[in-house]
């Protein structure tokens, strides 16, 4: 399948529950954010538009996709905010999952925003049933307080309790 512009609550509406793109991206319709083109080579059964069915109704090698984005925001986890106004890729394939942008905000405050100059998302594999262990990586900057509150929210919660060097990574980069 190839397909050119279309409204992401479009493809959500197609799109099998089951397969992580559609939990990624939330249940809700963002009529404003747009799908730019992409390709998707997808095998599925049954199962994988019944999301009380255990079986997802693929497995990895059935499915190749790739869509460019413009505007999107990614669901977020705990109180982590939201990575909105990205611009970028999605694959999927060989059981993998990523989500790829150079740019996009957080807004952590209402009058202060932080700006992401990368962001890579993976899910190593998708056929694994139950919850999934996701991957984030992102490049952020702001304010100090700001960036403070993305570390801390959940379920970071890096400034609030004791923490080790070999619980977390991060690198500081110091502008004159």
């Amino acid at each position: 399948m190839e397909s050119g512009p279309m409204p992401l609550a479009t493809l959500k509406r197609i799109w099998p529950i089951t397969v992580s793109l559609r939990r990624a991206l939330g249940d809700r319709a963002h009529d404003r954010r747009r799908v730019l083109g992409g390709s998707a080579t997808v095998a599925l059964q049954p199962p994988a538009f019944d999301h009380l069915d255990p079986d997802p109704g693929w497995s990895g090698d059935d499915m190749q996709i790739e869509i460019a984005f413009d505007d999107l925001s990614l669901k977020t986890v705990g109180t982590v905010p939201v990575a909105q106004g990205l611009a970028g890729r999605l694959r999927g394939g060989e059981r993998n999952f990523t989500v790829t942008s150079d740019q996009g905000v957080m807004v952590v405050r209402p009058d202060e925003q932080l700006s992401i100059d990368k962001i890579d998302f993976a899910i190593p594999d998708l056929r694994k049933s139950g919850i999934k262990t996701g991957e984030l990586a992102l490049t952020l900057a702001g304010p100090a307080a700001s960036l403070g509150g993305v570390l801390d929210s959940k379920p970071f919660e890096v400034l609030s309790r004791t923490t080790s060097r070999q619980t977390i990574s991060a690198e500081a980069v110091r502008s004159r």
